[in-house]
């Protein structure tokens, strides 16, 4: 064979195996984003479960807090206190 013929067939080997290498390094990164979205989705949902569970206690707050305040003008107007 012709040392060029060689030669770039050895280059093309070489290249095949680099790029051989960087698809799997690039399916490993694939695979490590995959997974990181994932986990981040997760604790996106948790955050919001979890902002939809304090909106509730604090509306329930709130009525709660109204509720005795009406209890105490009521259970003051016997009384014409000014409460």
């Amino acid at each position: 064979m012709h040392p060029q013929v060689v030669e770039t067939e050895a280059s093309r080997e070489a290249l095949r195996k680099e790029l051989s290498n960087q698809q799997r390094r690039m399916a490993d990164f694939e695979d490590r984003a995959r997974a990181v979205e994932k986990d981040l989705k997760m604790a996106l949902e948790e955050s919001r479960a979890s902002e939809r569970r304090l909106d509730d206690n604090r509306r329930n707050l709130e009525i709660q807090l109204e509720n005795a305040n009406e209890e105490i003008q009521v259970r003051c107007q016997p009384f014409s206190m000014a409460c």
